[in-house]
């Protein structure tokens, strides 16, 4: 029965927690927010791009163009102030070079004219790499068995890595001259890999029999790496009240599953910990491949409109995602993980799984285009990206969550399109920034102790993100 309770004690009381982007739908700068984007909107904007978020608007498209967008240069800092105590921060900058969409659109005139469009679009949603260290004298074990200060190591190491690949097939239709509607097929390919690493070690001071000094120590490692590919259906319909009064409204389906796997690795161990009285030691490891996985998206709606004017264009949108409930990304199988004669896997399905929940949230984006000379158009735009996560969604504290986020985003795109004969080209500015001052620590190593196995009091900090990019899209007409 102790073994129980100190494996519940180390299982469910650490932290497990990351910091990011990573529970967002609108991060991405393709979607009804990302007005600068090329054909990333709702209502019929004239746009001189091919991708169209909602599927309807290639009904009034009438060439055949390629086109490629890219992030050519994005930086994107995430800082959590002390995240594992005082003056330890958990800090993770990066920067990237990467296309974003690529797409063909061909127009066919046959006795009902109809604009076909296939196309990649990659997302990275998330690279977040931080770590923390310390090294010091501290008072962290009872005096009555290892009096004064004792030499204390800490270690902690964090990360989550997400990437998602679409291809997309679409058509649209006119139904009427001022009514057109589309449809849209993407398959897509999600990747995440998740870390969880960190140890608390002290030096008891009064030596051992043996001769060599005995250590207490508390130390978990988790790696999870999943999988998913599926499919959603995208369902849009445009309709233009006039010449400057534009409407659309698009509904995208949940994600169906059609191939998911993970493998996790997991290592834990409590050696010498006196916690009541007693003594405590505990190993609890295992390995799972080939195990199924699970990833879930909501059915989600939009609408968006658009006002034509003399000089250019103004556009609001707004997109609603369905609650999710909790559910499981991974599920291990019952194999042993506490490794004692007197149990057997029965915990392992709980304390390993990694899961996920998501209440619903509105996002909404305005965005105006100016008009200076007859080939040079320049465009604005903010979005708000608000966080689905919420940990009153989950039923108990057990196992992995795979998304935390602990703020709101809020994101601004300015830039220019120019265009010629043969191609439009366009480029701007990218900034996205998210701040909160309740991000739950991932450690504390102000006060570890005993009794709170050498983790410290957890509490909570402040943290944020900045992100900033430069965008370049070239629409060639064939």
């Amino acid at each position: 029965m102790l073994l129980r309770i100190a494996t519940y004690i180390l299982l469910l009381s650490f932290p497990f927690k990351l910091y990011a982007q990573d529970a967002n739908y609108w991060s991405s700068n393709y979607g009804p927010g990302g007005f600068f984007v090329p054909g990333a909107v709702l209502a019929n904007n004239h746009d001189s791009g091919v991708l169209f978020y909602n599927p309807a608007l290639l009904a009034f498209d009438k060439r055949n163009v390629a086109s490629i967008t890219g992030t050519v240069y994005q930086w994107q800092s995430i800082n959590i102030k002390n995240g594992t105590g005082t003056g330890m921060p958990l800090n993770s900058a990066h920067t990237m070079i990467v296309p974003l969409i690529a797409s063909h659109t061909i127009h066919f005139k046959t006795q009902k004219p109809f604009t076909l469009i296939y196309a990649i679009v990659h997302r990275p949603v998330i690279n977040f790499q931080a770590s923390q260290y310390k090294d010091e004298k501290m008072n962290v074990l009872d005096d009555s068995y290892s009096p004064g200060d004792e030499s204390f190591i800490g270690q902690y190491t964090s990360g989550n890595n997400i990437r998602q690949t679409t291809a997309l097939i679409g058509s649209g239709v006119k139904l009427s001259e001022r009514f057109a509607a589309g449809l849209s097929l993407e398959c897509q390919m999600r990747y995440q890999s998740f870390l969880l690493n960190y140890s608390s070690r002290a030096i008891v001071n009064n030596g051992s029999s043996t001769g060599f000094p005995d250590i207490v120590s508390v130390a978990e490692y988790y790696l999870a790496n999943t999988g998913n590919t599926g499919l959603k259906v995208n369902a849009g319909i445009s309709y233009d009240i006039s010449d400057k009064h534009h409407l659309g409204l698009t509904v995208s389906s949940p994600f169906l599953g059609l191939l998911g796997n993970a493998n996790i690795i997991s290592d834990n161990e409590i050696v010498n910990l006196r916690l009541g009285g007693s003594s405590l030691n505990l190993l609890a490891n295992t390995r799972q491949s080939k195990l199924k996985s699970k990833w879930k998206m909501p059915i989600s709606i939009a609408g968006g409109y658009i006002y034509h004017h003399k000089k250019g264009e103004l556009y609001i949108a707004a997109e609603y995602f369905a609650k999710v409930n909790e559910y499981n990304m991974i599920t291990p199988g019952p194999k042993q993980f506490i490794r004692s004669d007197s149990l057997d896997g029965a915990y392992t399905t709980s304390l390993l799984r990694m899961k996920d929940a998501r209440k619903g949230i509105l996002n909404v984006a305005a965005g105006v285009s100016w008009l200076f000379k007859e080939n040079l158009t320049a465009f604005f735009s903010l979005r708000t990206d608000f966080t689905y996560a919420d940990p009153k969604l989950f039923k108990d504290s057990d196992g992995y969550r795979s998304n935390i986020s602990s703020w709101n985003i809020y994101h601004c795109q300015l830039g220019v399109n120019a265009k010629r004969k043969k191609f439009n080209l366009r480029t701007g500015l990218l900034i996205s920034y998210g701040r909160s001052g309740k991000v739950p620590q991932g450690m504390n190593y102000d006060s570890p102790n005993e009794s709170n196995l050498l983790l410290g009091e957890i509490g909570k900090t402040k943290g944020g993100m900045f992100s900033a990019g430069l965008m370049v899209s070239y629409i060639h007409n064939l």
